[in-house]
């Protein structure tokens, strides 16, 4: 089990903000106390645990701020890059959302893993969705993006991508309201969803 870093806010968030915010969850009892609780629960069904911190690539993410709350998917790509083409790679997203920017849809997060297993070449792009309608126009915009780039940009990023991405694997996780811990401001702005016990 991995626990992220998942932050969009702006660049000046730092790891003293994580910190405190750590602070500020360990000191409302009522989430210590479940948490103990399910981890005691929990813990003779686990062989173990792994725990990575990913820092939010603002420069390499494409219309990253989304409206969190109305949020009920999340398609998450993890991809480890090959040791020494870490700014390969940075091309390569920066290129690719210039592709994709004229497709007002698209839009996708970019964690740098700091910590852990991997970490200095491990990247995540997390892509949230409100159903699964969100994946039928990721196909249809993945199949513009021959008539957003020539041939030959198109092939010199399929390129870059081979030398630079060494594997990759992509996920489609649905939001859980029962195992989730959010602002309360959530439930008002998306009753439908959070409001619900």
């Amino acid at each position: 089990m991995a626990d992220f870093l998942l932050k969009t806010e702006p660049s000046t968030y730092s790891f003293a903000d994580l910190q405190k915010e750590h602070q500020a969850m360990m000191s409302n009892a009522t989430l210590s106390s479940t948490m103990e609780s399910d981890g005691a629960t929990d813990g003779s069904f686990l062989t173990n645990t792994t725990n990575s911190v990913y820092k939010f690539r603002e420069d390499l993410s494409l219309r990253a701020p989304v409206d969190l709350p109305q949020m009920r998917l999340f398609e998450i790509t993890i991809y480890r890059v090959r040791a020494g083409h870490e700014h390969d790679f940075e091309t390569l997203a920066k290129e690719y959302a210039k592709a994709f920017e004229s497709m007002p849809s698209v839009r996708w997060a970019v964690f740098e893993k700091m910590y852990g297993v991997g970490s200095g070449n491990t990247f995540i792009v997390a892509t949230p969705m409100k159903s699964m309608s969100d994946v039928d126009q990721e196909v249809m915009d993945d199949s513009k993006l021959k008539s957003t780039v020539d041939a030959a940009q198109l092939k010199s990023m399929r390129e870059l991508g081979d030398k630079t991405i060494e594997e990759s694997e992509s996920k489609l996780f649905a939001i859980s309201r029962k195992m989730s811990y959010v602002p309360a401001s959530w439930a008002a702005e998306s009753p439908d969803f959070w409001g619900k016990k």
